[in-house]
């Protein structure tokens, strides 16, 4: 769910999930506006899943099979990082002039713990985070 009202009635896209920033839409125009951008952006996704999916692994084996590490890795991991930099951008383009939200759900964002220690990881010292 890209789109979820807050507690005081506002509703906020998340265009990247509710674990991430969201941005407070102002009216029902503007919210239209990002529904169909989002549709858009869905569309455009799923196209170019069709045309690259079959793709990558014929370039994985042709690779593979003469022992080219590193193009492997370029071909398989190349178009994911290349679809989230284009993704980002298109983010930052579209939600300009809008006020940011903060996450929905801190549920995936515990602290996670060195069992021995007992040190939340990312602090100094067994004081706790600052």
């Amino acid at each position: 769910m890209r789109f979820m009202p807050d507690s005081a009635g506002r509703m906020i896209f998340y265009p990247f999930g509710t674990l991430r920033r969201g941005y407070v839409v102002g009216d029902a125009r503007r919210e239209r506006e990002l529904r169909d951008w989002d549709d858009r952006w869905k569309r455009v996704d799923n196209g170019a899943s069709l045309l690259i999916v079959p793709v990558i692994p014929a370039l994985v084996s042709h690779f593979w099979n003469e022992s080219r590490w590193i193009a492997v890795a370029a071909v398989s991991i190349g178009p994911i990082i290349l679809a989230q930099l284009w993704y980002s951008r298109a983010v930052r383009r579209v939600v300009i002039g809008l006020e940011r939200a903060p996450p929905a759900s801190r549920a995936g964002r515990r602290v996670l713990r060195i069992p021995p220690l007992g040190i939340p990881l990312g602090c100094r010292s067994r004081l706790g985070c600052i």
